[in-house]
């Protein structure tokens, strides 16, 4: 039984002439026993106990002849009431699932769990067939709380309920990119991704495309949160890929950003003649490639 139980023992008789009975009990084994007041009737009920005792009962007869026989002893163990714990408790992006464990202790009897669910770790409902000693969740739109109660039959044993394990709800993951520019050739360009949402370990893959971003390619140990593109002689567009362990977590691909790679300057002057002293000539510069601010600046010698 539970702490706080009781038990009825019954006493089965034959033979003997006018007979009645005297409750023993003992609580060191069966090495000495205490007689129990007021105890003459064939059965006894223990009460409430909070430690185990051993029984027996003494019949009484009083014909010519009759002895006086002790029954045989039977043991009331009491054992800790029903206690329950869970885990599991976790962080998933929408649309994951998570299996919560119970870990129980106690009782005795037939037990049994019940999980439960809420929507504000207040108010409770009992979850149609969970009654195993694990839960699986199902796939999750919205934050969810959880506890499991364990209930035994063994007489003063208690409902025990559970710790309350929270399953967090977060956004997919995201992630855009920041750096695309104009540049000269053999200039480089860094990338910058910005992440939100997703859970678990998460990772960057960049990619890069020569065709104008039809095909992607993973650049070989591109996986920081920025990219550098070297040097480079031609065009190329680049995005990444953000990856992250939590239970429904999905892939997010970026937008993407376009390194374009132009001829580096190019000026000639023409103009140039002979003159008079005190005559003047106009000279013209004819520029092409380069990017960014172009400024020029005339020299003489």
């Amino acid at each position: 039984i539970c702490t706080g139980g009781n038990r009825t023992l019954t006493a089965t008789t034959s033979g003997g002439v006018s007979c009645s009975f005297v409750w023993q009990f003992s609580t060191n084994g069966g090495s000495s026993w205490t007689t129990i007041s007021g105890a003459t009737s064939s059965t006894y009920n223990t009460g409430a106990l909070t430690a185990t005792r051993q029984y027996r009962v003494r019949r009484l007869c009083g014909g010519v002849g009759c002895s006086d026989p002790f029954s045989n002893t039977v043991t009331v163990t009491v054992v800790a009431d029903p206690s329950v714990s869970i885990t599991g408790g976790t962080t998933i992006c929408t649309g994951g699932n998570r299996t919560l464990t119970a870990t129980a202790s106690g009782g005795t009897g037939n037990c049994s769990f019940q999980w439960q669910i809420s929507t504000n770790n207040s108010t409770w409902s009992n979850i149609s067939g969970a009654t195993g000693s694990t839960y699986n969740t199902g796939a999750l739109t919205a934050t969810r709380f959880y506890r499991v109660r364990r209930s035994c039959t063994g007489s003063g044993c208690g409902t025990a309920t559970s710790n309350v394990q929270t399953v967090t709800v977060v956004a997919d993951p995201s992630v855009s990119i920041t750096g695309g520019a104009t540049i000269c050739s053999g200039g480089s360009r860094t990338l910058t991704a910005t992440a939100s949402g997703g859970t678990g370990n998460c990772s960057f893959q960049w990619q890069i495309s020569t065709n104008g971003g039809s095909t992607f390619s993973n650049i070989n140990g591109a996986t920081g949160s920025t990219y550098n593109t070297g040097a480079l002689t031609a065009t190329r567009v680049y995005r990444v890929r953000r990856t992250c362990s939590g239970s429904g977590c999905n892939t997010a691909t970026s937008n993407n950003q376009t390194i374009t790679v132009v001829p580096d300057p190019f000026i000639s002057a023409s103009g140039g003649g002979q003159i008079c002293p005190g005559g003047s000539r106009t000279l013209t510069a004819s520029t092409s490639g380069g990017t960014g601010s172009c400024t020029i600046q005339w020299q003489r010698s």
